[in-house]
């Protein structure tokens, strides 16, 4: 199992929510298990997504991925998102 953590600004949440819901059979087309998203409590439009997939190859791929460029720019995300690659570790 692989993990990203995903991290970026959004112009708004209500308009992010549905094209994020709309993605996640994209997303699960290339290997995604599961993904959480989360809102700061502070800035309910800065968004923090954890997303697992079955394999390191399949997440690399998804993160360069014309497809969710394609998402972000649709649900009107801000700026480059952050993100990093996780090791479990228990």
């Amino acid at each position: 199992m692989a993990h990203i953590l995903i991290r970026h600004a959004v112009e708004s949440y209500d308009t992010f929510k549905p094209v994020y819901d709309d993605a996640q059979t994209m997303a699960e087309g290339m290997g995604q298990i599961k993904s959480d998203l989360y809102q700061d409590s502070d800035n309910p439009n800065m968004i923090t997504a954890v997303v697992e997939f079955d394999t390191d190859e399949n997440a690399k791929r998804f993160t360069e991925s014309d497809e969710l460029k394609e998402a972000m720019g649709k649900a009107g995300v801000v700026g480059a998102p952050e993100i990093t690659f996780l090791n479990r570790n228990n």
